[in-house]
């Protein structure tokens, strides 16, 4: 996930916690925000992810290192499937990881995020998948992401 610092190629992403990551340009640029603030990358600086702690930052880093294109046509999909399921547990999931993709406009982790979720909650609950896909957007959308 992490680099030299001396490269060209090396963002440093720092959580509200004060932990500096060093990664790989390419892997930093899937978020979203990130993107939006490449420019301060390029020189340099360090870019502070205000929502996220150390230990969801470094999550939504795996996953960006995982679903890099390289990655994805170098990996078989039935290996890509099996990293995801051991990804996250469903029923642990921390609803910091969820603000941190929130925060990020990473809708592509926050989605399958709460897919995940959802889909455990309905084999628990017994409940519509939609209308519980529904409920927890909404409950994400509530705490201000």
């Amino acid at each position: 996930m992490t680099t030299t610092e001396g490269s060209a190629r090396v963002y440093r992403l720092q959580s509200y916690q004060g932990q500096v990551f060093l990664v790989d340009k390419h892997v930093a640029l899937q978020i979203p925000l990130v993107r939006r603030r490449q420019a301060e990358a390029e020189a340099g600086g360090v870019i502070l992810m205000e929502a996220s702690d150390t230990k969801s930052l470094g999550k939504v880093l795996e996953w960006c290192e995982m679903h890099t294109p390289e990655k994805k046509a170098t990996v078989p999909p039935d290996e890509l499937r099996k990293w995801e399921d051991g990804y996250i547990d469903p029923c642990r999931c921390p609803i910091r990881l969820l603000i941190a993709a929130a925060f990020m406009e990473f809708e592509e982790l926050e989605h399958w995020l709460s897919n995940r979720i959802a889909a455990k909650a309905i084999a628990l609950a017994g409940k519509d998948p939609d209308e519980m896909l529904s409920e927890i957007r909404a409950r994400i959308r509530s705490l201000g992401c």
